[in-house]
């Protein structure tokens, strides 16, 4: 049986060595955004702190710099063409556009992270309104600015969510975060011990398939820190 990191570094080379010679970009821009993910899940099951998972990344650089790297070049593409094919290659509409901003702003790749912001809030790129409105609030945090976000009514989807919601709020009005950040410790511990939570992307973990770091968590604070050191 294939290994999953086996499959990471098959999905690359399909990606790069079938559908990329048979010219069906579709496929390969999904390989490449799947490519991503698998290191992800795998970086997030192994380790439980920054430090190591750039450590365990390291390890495969090499394959997970072609991989964004492609996949990046490719989305610029699509955003240049007709809006109305964007969700055929985005079918997670702007979902993975924030996590992998999120992974990129931990690893210190802010140009990255700023490239799949500003892509997560294209009209049209985001089908659910809950993540229309975090991206925006995401970029406007980015920017040093303020945006008075709305969010639905109903959040019980997205309880796991709030807390980085506050944080976000927070950081825009200059409030402490010590409190809210010790929340999200807590909400990502419950997420990872949820049965009833299903992580499609296995990025964030639930109950079945658990992980050991919140990538979500250290990629806002990476881009606070960024924020920060650009406003000075």
């Amino acid at each position: 049986m294939i290994t999953k990191l086996e499959l990471a570094y098959k999905t690359l080379d399909i990606a790069e060595n079938k559908w990329r010679i048979e010219g069906n970009l579709v496929r390969e821009h999904h390989l490449y955004e799947n490519a991503i993910r698998y290191f992800m899940h795998l970086a997030f099951t192994e380790c439980d702190s920054l430090e190591d998972v750039k450590t365990w990344l390291a390890d495969h650089d090499e394959a997970l710099e072609k991989a964004l790297s492609r996949y990046i070049a490719m989305s610029k593409d699509v955003f240049a063409g007709p809006d109305e094919d964007w969700l055929v290659y985005f079918e997670s509409g702007n979902f993975l556009l924030l996590a992998y901003s999120h992974f990129c702003a931990m690893l210190g790749q802010h140009d990255r992270a700023h490239f799949f912001a500003e892509a997560a809030i294209k009209p049209g790129i985001g089908n659910l309104p809950f993540w229309v409105e975090y991206a925006k609030l995401y970029w406007a945090m980015l920017k040093g600015h303020r945006y008075n976000a709305v969010f639905p009514t109903k959040l019980k989807d997205y309880v796991y969510w709030m807390d980085h919601i506050d944080l976000m709020k927070a950081v825009q009005t200059g409030e402490d975060t010590s409190e809210i950040l010790a929340k999200i410790d807590r909400s990502f511990l419950l997420r990872n011990r949820d049965k009833k939570e299903y992580d499609a992307y296995m990025i964030e973990g639930d109950g079945v398939k658990p992980v050991k770091f919140d990538f979500r968590k250290a990629g806002l604070l990476a881009s606070i820190e960024n924020t920060k050191l650009r406003a000075v």
